[in-house]
């Protein structure tokens, strides 16, 4: 199995994971985990890849408020 992509909808209710092969429960969560916690370690919008209007429907949200708070209620 192999995780290609874990990314947040659009109306910022929870998340799409796009993955190859049968899922293992195991490998999914530490993958799931691994992710938020790179997210949890973003302090500025330019580090976040593909943030821009061509790439991200929502690119101006991601650090509204400017607090990472905002993002740690998924992880």
């Amino acid at each position: 199995m192999e995780i290609i992509d874990i990314s947040p909808m659009g109306c910022r209710t929870g998340f799409y994971m796009s993955l190859i092969g049968t899922p293992d429960e195991q490998r999914v969560a530490d993958a799931w985990k691994a992710a938020m916690a790179d997210v949890l370690k973003v302090k500025d919008q330019n580090q976040i890849p593909e943030l821009n209007v061509y790439q991200c429907g929502t690119y101006t949200m991601p650090l509204a408020g400017g607090s990472s708070g905002n993002r740690s209620p998924y992880y």
